[in-house]
């Protein structure tokens, strides 16, 4: 292998988790490659992986459980690194539809990719939707952060927002070039409670350290729109 380019990464399908969840667009799978001069995780490929569980059977899944697969670059084999196999799964539940008597439901999802210190972020906006009695269509949204570390099993750790639709991220760094202090910012937006505007909320959140959640640094909430 050409130790001059990144190291590759394979990505899991995703699209085919599940035949009602979609992806929209393409996602930047460049946290998953890493340079060879990071040594520590110098020849390894990281795919994700996501599964939908609908404990009810009705049809709508309530919870998503998601990690990440770690193979040695080239292969389907364990890693020669002293990793796992698999990082610790974690478990969100979706978001609840937000109709008392749907008539029709459906889900769906997009996923995005950061990098952190020493960990590999998965992002997911999780979305809703049902027909109400009457053909009214209402929204759900949630926002999970998973923390996908591999230095030991259990060390990962998941964030939810529920309510926010994320629609921004931002990473200042990632490996091998930043220090446990980086952090990168998460931008989210909600509907106002009346319906008639809509807010946005600005998170700085410092990078996870040996698995351990970094504190959020700043959290706050700015009107977008409102018509009052």
């Amino acid at each position: 292998m050409n130790k001059k380019v990144l190291r590759w990464a394979t990505v899991a399908c995703f699209l085919c988790v599940s035949a009602a969840a979609k992806t929209d667009d393409f996602a930047n799978v460049r946290p998953l490659f890493f340079p060879v001069s990071w040594p520590k995780w110098e020849g390894i490929s990281i795919t994700p992986l996501l599964r939908w569980v609908d404990t009810d059977t009705d049809g709508y899944p309530d919870k998503v459980k998601m990690a990440f697969n770690v193979w040695s670059a080239g292969t389907n084999a364990g890693t020669a690194h002293g990793f796992g196999d698999q990082t610790t799964k974690r478990t969100a539940t979706t978001p609840v539809l937000p109709c008392t008597n749907p008539t029709w439901f459906d889900h769906d999802y997009k996923v995005a990719y950061l990098s952190g210190s020493v960990s590999v972020y998965m992002l997911l906006s999780l979305k809703g939707t049902c027909g109400e009695i009457g053909g009214e269509t209402k929204v759900a949204h949630k926002t999970v952060l998973y923390d996908g570390y591999f230095g030991s099993s259990g060390s990962n750790f998941i964030r939810t927002w529920n309510g926010w639709e994320v629609i921004g991220a931002r990473q200042h760094a990632g490996p091998p070039y930043c220090s446990t202090d980086c952090e990168f910012q998460l931008i989210l937006r909600k509907n106002n409670a009346s319906g008639d505007g809509s807010k946005m909320r600005v998170l700085f959140i410092q990078h996870s350290h040996n698995g351990v959640s970094g504190p959020v640094k700043a959290d706050n909430t700015y009107d977008m729109e409102y018509f009052n």
